[in-house]
């Protein structure tokens, strides 16, 4: 799940020592690891300590993981290692959550489309001709010509006057 939140590395060297702590930022994260941005990459099989911080709900995660791939771009990816059952089915829940986040944000997008044609009012006395905003309007009291019952023969009745004139 595409997702920029704040991370806190230390490299872990051979002995198991912890280096200096660098801030990055995620590009994307999993319950299984996270793909880092960091102004040096790293190689292949690097260890990191690494400090998530989730938003919405906030909590974080505290947890070893270890460098399985870099890109040129100075991203690299990480797999998680030894995180708790807990802790990992939390994050399952916030990237569902934030998937349906970003849903919502991207379904509540109107675009306003123009449509031409004549429109009938619910008492069938006709609209006016021209263009008409369909989002944002309940179309329910009215609607298009072409959707409603025709008179076999055309939509005019005997005699040639025009209905509801």
């Amino acid at each position: 799940m595409e997702a920029d939140l704040l991370a806190v590395c230390s490299p872990i060297d051979q002995s198991g020592e912890r280096g200096a702590a660098v801030r990055m930022r995620t590009d994307d994260v999993s319950a299984g690891g996270a793909k880092l941005r960091a102004a040096e990459t790293p190689r292949v099989g690097d260890r990191f300590w690494v400090e998530l911080t989730f938003a919405r709900p906030r909590f974080l995660v505290f947890v070893e993981a270890e460098v399985v791939r870099t890109d040129a771009s100075g991203a690299f990816a990480v797999r998680f290692d030894g995180l708790d059952e807990y802790v990992e089915q939390r994050v399952v829940r916030w990237v569902y959550a934030q998937d349906r986040r970003l849903f919502d944000r991207h379904a509540n997008v109107r675009i306003p489309i123009p449509i031409r044609g004549r429109l009938l009012q619910a008492r069938g006395r006709r609209g006016g001709r021209g263009v008409h905003r369909a989002v944002g309007r309940r179309l329910d009291r009215r609607r298009p010509d072409h959707l409603r019952a025709r008179r076999p023969g055309g939509d005019r009745p005997p005699g040639g006057a025009a209905p509801g004139r």
